[in-house]
């Protein structure tokens, strides 16, 4: 193992959390859920964004997804990304299950038992027609969050052929009738260059306490991005490598919290065959993080984990009396929920070391 994998604490042992299984399938039997998404409004109480694919990542986290059945566990069963493109991208008009496909579906929350209620799937229809390109693949990742006005997904939009690198995508979500709705789709380019992955924008959930903010994302540690203006705004303060998570929400003191992301692996799997090349594992931590009406760094905690995987992805971070319930997905294969103490998190909050 690499000295950059080290353990850190889970967040039962470093906050006294609690956590649960939501859900691993939404479909049964081969469409999975994860990277879940929670959010809170006086309207819909909880609801739960559930990401669903037809596939997910074995623990040793090779960099691609792979179709559903196909097994990872010894070295020679792996493709390089190239060879599995070539064996599994067919056309949209084939219509094969053996292209990677992602679908959103939703659910409310019982906030005291941490239980689902119906999982619902939303209609994307409307909201890939307001597209102006095709999606197979489909928007992946969705943050929900309110917006002031309308509920709202920020998702990752990746079309390996049409869009080469990823993208952030927004859409209106429509939970009035009796299936929920997407619609008015747009896409955000890259403020920094066509080669910049663009994934982990962080939104700010209105209907929360927060302060008078004049921007819609936290777009990058030290920097923030505006809708109106697409344009990324430098704001200063600590520059940490971190990445983004959950919404923004807001605290009474007019601050905001959020829960990000940091990739701290080194490690390498070894293929028995010499034609090919190591894959590069990955290993999450998280923390939370305080940021001011800015959006510049405050305070940051110690990294954990919520169960001790390998990929862990929080997207979603609501309170409830005083616990904070963060919504994340393990593996790329189930969801689920930590209700956590949001004294200890506070009190565990400190001055960041620009080194961290």
């Amino acid at each position: 193992m690499s000295d950059d994998i080290k353990p850190v604490p889970t967040v039962v042992e470093l906050f006294g959390a609690k956590t649960k299984q939501l859900a691993r399938f939404s479909v049964e039997p081969s469409w999975s859920a994860y990277n879940p998404s929670i959010c809170y409004t006086e309207e819909h109480g909880y609801l739960v964004l559930l990401r669903s694919s037809n596939g997910w990542l074995k623990d040793h986290r090779p960099e691609w997804q792979t179709e559903v059945g196909a097994e990872l566990d010894t070295a020679d069963s792996f493709l390089t990304p190239s060879e599995w493109y070539a064996a599994a991208y067919v056309t949209p008009q084939q219509g094969s299950e053996k292209l990677f496909r992602n679908r959103m579906f939703i659910a409310k929350l019982n906030p005291s038992t941490l239980t689902l209620g119906k999982i619902r799937e939303i209609d994307l229809t409307q909201a890939y027609k307001d597209f102006p390109i095709f999606l197979t693949r489909g928007i992946e990742d969705g943050r929900l969050y309110h917006d002031g006005t309308d509920l709202r997904i920020s998702a990752t939009i990746f079309e390996a052929r049409e869009i080469g690198t990823a993208r952030i995508c927004n859409l209106k979500l429509d939970m009035s009738g009796e299936h929920p709705r997407g619609s008015g789709m747009k896409m955000y380019d890259s403020p920094r260059g066509v080669e910049i992955v663009e994934k982990n924008w962080m939104p700010i959930h209105k209907p929360s306490l927060y302060s008078d903010v004049d921007f819609d994302y936290i777009y990058d540690s030290g920097y923030t991005y505006s809708i109106k203006d697409q344009d990324i705004t430098h704001v200063g303060g600590p520059e940490l490598p971190v990445r983004g998570g959950s919404q923004l929400i807001g605290l009474e003191n007019g601050t905001m919290l959020a829960v990000i992301h940091q990739c701290v692996s080194a490690e390498y799997i070894r293929f028995a065959s010499l034609t090919k090349e190591s894959l590069f594992r990955r290993r999450y931590v998280h923390r939370f993080i305080q940021y001011d009406d800015k959006g510049r760094i405050l305070k940051v905690t110690d990294k954990f984990n919520f169960i001790d995987k390998s990929i862990e992805f929080a997207a979603g971070m609501a309170l409830h009396n005083d616990k904070l319930l963060v919504t994340f997905g393990a593996l790329d294969s189930s969801a689920h929920i930590a209700s956590i103490p949001l004294k200890k998190v506070l009190s565990a909050l400190r001055p960041p070391l620009i080194t961290t």
